[in-house]
């Protein structure tokens, strides 16, 4: 960021890293201008596998190339659990956040319409490893069970 003289400047917060940007619009304030790299131990980061990313506006803009990467990325199976599972928390503890859970519902939704619950239903032993991460958080939090 320094070397290409970007606005922004980075943050660490126990397990999360912070990237504070200036913002080139304003609008409703529900996206702020922060990108937050999260670092637990909630998720086992398991299963995995390396895949090809592109930029979903590769190729939309004409002269500008955008980056490819092969990172190792948790599958998608995963991705649901977690978040079907943070959602039923959150109903439990009766703790909805509002617009602040609708990425979650979001999430859920776009990886249905997308084919992959019919795969996270099939790994029943993934669903239950989930579930038993997200019971020790709501334990943790005082919640029910």
């Amino acid at each position: 960021m320094a070397a290409e003289g970007l606005p922004a400047a980075v943050r660490i917060e126990a397990e999360k890293l912070f990237i504070d940007y200036e913002a080139t619009a304003t609008g409703s304030g529900y996206v702020a201008p922060i990108v937050m790299l999260e670092f637990g131990a909630r998720s086992t980061g398991e299963p995995a596998s390396v895949r090809d990313i592109a930029c979903d506006a590769a190729g939309m803009v004409e002269g500008v190339a955008f980056p490819a990467a092969r990172p190792r990325v948790i599958h998608a199976e995963r991705t649901f659990w977690e978040k079907a599972t943070a959602i039923h928390v959150f109903c439990l503890q009766e703790r909805l956040r509002g617009d602040r859970s609708a990425r979650h519902w979001h999430a859920v939704v776009r990886l249905d319409e997308a084919g992959l619950a019919a795969w996270a239903f099939a790994d029943r032993d993934l669903a239950q490893a989930v579930s038993a991460s997200q019971e020790h958080v709501l334990r943790r939090e005082g919640g029910r069970p």
